[in-house]
């Protein structure tokens, strides 16, 4: 047990940490909040969209994560 927690320190020194220090713009400061929506009354399970339309968005929200990596790394 001693030798993991030596190890586990020993990793999270060696460990990079992502900056986190972002300067955010004045344009960001400046918006308003965003308008909040009642959930009451809304049945979260029938929300009018067909199987091919949820697979079709995950889709495209995959395909922006995957190029928001890729920018990252780049």
């Amino acid at each position: 047990m001693r030798n993991f927690a030596v190890i586990l320190i020993f990793v999270a020194g060696c460990s990079q940490a992502p900056n986190l220090d972002q300067n955010i713009s004045e344009d960001s400061l400046g918006a308003e909040y965003p308008t909040l929506i009642a959930l009451e009354g809304q049945d979260p399970f029938t929300n009018g969209d067909s199987g091919q339309d949820v697979i079709a968005q995950l889709d495209s929200r995959t395909a922006s994560l995957w190029s928001r990596i890729g920018t990252l790394f780049n």
